[in-house]
């Protein structure tokens, strides 16, 4: 990602926290915490993550931290997240749990823990002056675990912003699946958004 595009995602989120209150998921870009929580349950599907461990890429508030946690306990969850107001708001809410681990850091560029599991909410929706970079950061993502890697997309651009990206998503599938045969699509959720498993 370049630097131009990092300073776009900043100065998007920055007005977004102008407009909402600490702790609204809308300074997040999402629409509200319903949508969010759906999103959630779909990824969590990949599997049991009792005892396992679990990247959040791009974790935001990692409202996603206390989403697993309140399902699996014994999970080990990393959040790593670029926004320092975002990686702050997580470490006060979430940073007293047991096996809870933050980071800043730039996703593409950072080098990630290997876990059993990466997670990533809305990571690569965002505009790219890369037209690979999807394609780069699903890789590297998948690579990077040991287990398997589960994220999503949207299939359709919200009214109104111009910040974010829609894939098709049977060209992603598709390219998936040059990754791994072990691959799976949810797109019966949300209207405009799927998940993609893949698993080694």
């Amino acid at each position: 990602m370049s630097l131009l595009d990092t300073a776009v995602i900043f100065k998007y989120h920055n007005n977004l926290s102008r407009q909402y209150e600490k702790g609204d998921v809308r300074r997040l870009g999402w629409i509200n915490t319903e949508t969010q929580q759906m999103r959630f349950s779909t990824l969590s599907k990949i599997a049991s993550f009792d005892n396992c461990s679990v990247l959040d890429a791009g974790c935001g508030y990692a409202d996603l931290c206390g989403f697993l946690k309140n399902i699996y306990p014994t999970c080990r969850y990393y959040g790593i997240e670029q926004i320092p107001d975002f990686i702050l708001k997580a470490l006060n809410e979430y940073g007293n749990m047991p096996d809870v681990v933050f980071f800043q850091g730039d996703i593409e560029t950072a080098s990630l823990p290997i876990l059993d599991y990466t997670l990533a909410s809305g990571l690569m929706n965002y505009k790219n002056s890369n037209p690979l970079y999807v394609f780069e950061m699903i890789q590297k993502l998948f690579i990077g675990c040991r287990l398997g890697l589960a994220f999503n997309l949207l299939s359709k651009e919200p009214e109104n912003n111009s910040l974010v990206n829609s894939f098709d998503k049977n060209m992603i599938f598709s390219f998936c699946k040059t990754l791994s045969p072990h691959c799976v699509l949810h797109d019966d959720y949300l209207e405009n958004d799927y998940t993609i498993f893949m698993y080694h």
